[in-house]
């Protein structure tokens, strides 16, 4: 039987990124991997960048359709995940390893402003702590360090 993941829910602003409040949602310590997870707050602003997505995919779709070879533009979620860079450390000195990113979802909520991390291995079993780290395309560095509450 799987373990039950260890999960840190902190919903604080991280980063400010096309003029959107980055929320971490949850860091989640699974058997073989943590998921940083962070969403967009669903501003006038945001939903603007969502719509004018949503219409430069229609229109992209329109113009391949008609023989155009242009590329699709990134989705807003793409954007925001590219101007972060995460990084992960723990108390007990784990090496963590990026494995990959996913972004977005449905374009009509805040799934749009979506984004994931992919880290492998697990929080130590040891640790009590695990740091968060978010550095902007600006050089605007923050860190979160969650701490384990433990269950009484």
């Amino acid at each position: 039987m799987a373990e039950l993941p260890r999960i840190f829910c902190p919903m604080t602003v991280v980063a400010r990124v096309l003029g959107v409040d980055i929320y971490l949602l949850t860091v989640e310590s699974w058997n073989d991997l943590v998921l940083v997870r962070t969403v967009g707050a669903p501003t006038e602003t945001a939903k603007a960048l969502v719509a004018a997505d949503i219409a430069r995919s229609a229109e992209g779709l329109r113009r391949r359709e008609a023989g155009s070879k242009e590329p699709p533009g990134e989705p807003v979620a793409e954007r925001l995940a590219q101007s972060l860079t995460v990084g992960l450390t723990d108390d007990a000195g784990t090496d963590f390893t990026l494995l990959g990113r996913s972004t977005g979802g449905n374009q009509n909520g805040a799934a749009a402003l979506y984004c994931e991390w992919i880290f492998t291995p697990a929080m130590a079993e040891g640790a009590s702590c695990l740091t968060v780290a978010f550095t902007g395309g600006d050089g605007h560095a923050i860190s979160h360090t969650l701490r384990e509450v433990p269950v009484s």
